[in-house]
Parts: structure tokens; C-alpha cells; sequence
């Protein structure tokens, strides 16, 4: 989020420097693994979050219209 400075994010999440550093590093360099990670959460009928926590109550539901 633009205007969001990396401090307040490792201070509100807990996270160290490093990691967040890393994971923005990541993340702009690898949109194609966030694509495939997705396309994997598809194919399984889950969300992004059950595919990275495991949590049941993240499990996409299946629309009658489909």
C-alpha cells in the first residue's frame, strides 16, 4: 500500500526487518510463482490462505451457478 512505510509493518505485524525486506524482494520478482500458487489453490478448490495455513474455514465454496 502506497504510503504505508516498511516500519510500520514490522512493527504492527511482528515480523523482522529482513523477512518483510525479503518477502517485498520476493514479491517482485516472482509474480510467476504467486500465479502458479494460485493456479495450485484452484485446481485443489482452495483459497491462497487454506493453501499457506491449512485452515478448513478458508476452503472456497463451490457456487450453484457453476
Amino acid at each position: 500500500k502506497k504510503g504505508v512505510k516498511d516500519s510500520d509493518v514490522v512493527k504492527a505485524t511482528e515480523l523482522q526487518k529482513s523477512t518483510f525486506s525479503d518477502w517485498k524482494k520476493w514479491a517482485k520478482v516472482k509474480p510467476k510463482k504467486m500465479i502458479s500458487c494460485k493456479k495450485i489453490a484452484d485446481y485443489f478448490g482452495v483459497t491462497l490462505d487454506y493453501l499457506t495455513t491449512g485452515t478448513n474455514d478458508m476452503i472456497k465454496r463451490k457456487s450453484p451457478l457453476c
